[in-house]
């Protein structure tokens, strides 16, 4: 179980945002998500200006579609107005989000958010100790693999050729960095 093992590399409590990277990257993204390593790059520099994780689509050009900027502390991404200096003081001035960017994700340990690039929450998922909660319905789902991957769907390498931003961008409802 992937969320399991997740959930053990992360819970020591002792955990860097840059050390967060990898379990992030490997378990959630690669292995729920099913992102392979060469579409999901990880900036272990600590760089600014470089999200800390940039997933690309499936499409032949191999597109950035989704940022990730992580957080160690899950509040920094639930408390309204943390999660807003976030987007503003590293996705807006950081200039995180480019020409192919079509989703940013901000996550903690145990808080996923997928935003559209207004800062709109699109899907959001809270882990608990035996659950899964969407905060911005109060639902429960199960503490399991299939669970997550059914919420977050919408940010899967799968997801990635439903070919959404293309016909947002037809369509003009498409911002872009």
């Amino acid at each position: 179980m992937s969320l399991r093992k997740f959930l053990a590399e992360t819970g020591s409590g002792t955990l860097s945002e840059i050390g967060f990277y990898t379990p992030l990257a490997t378990q959630v993204f690669g292995a729920l998500l099913g992102y392979p390593p060469a579409a999901r790059i990880i900036n272990k520099s600590g760089k600014h200006g470089i999200p800390d994780i940039r997933l690309k689509s499936q499409e032949q050009d191999g597109s950035e579609w989704a940022v990730v900027e992580a957080k160690i502390d899950d509040q920094e991404i639930r408390d309204n107005a943390k999660r807003a200096s976030v987007w503003h003081d590293q996705i807006l001035e950081h200039g995180y989000i480019g020409p192919e960017t079509f989703y940013v994700v901000l996550c903690a340990p145990r808080t996923f958010y997928v935003c559209d690039l207004d800062s709109n929450i699109l899907e959001a998922l809270h882990i608990e100790s035996d659950h899964l909660t969407d905060p911005t319905t109060g639902d429960q789902f199960p503490l399991t693999d299939k669970s997550f991957r059914e919420r977050m769907h919408i940010i899967s390498y799968a997801a990635s050729l439903e070919r959404r931003q293309f016909e947002a961008f037809r369509e003009g409802k498409l911002k872009s960095g």
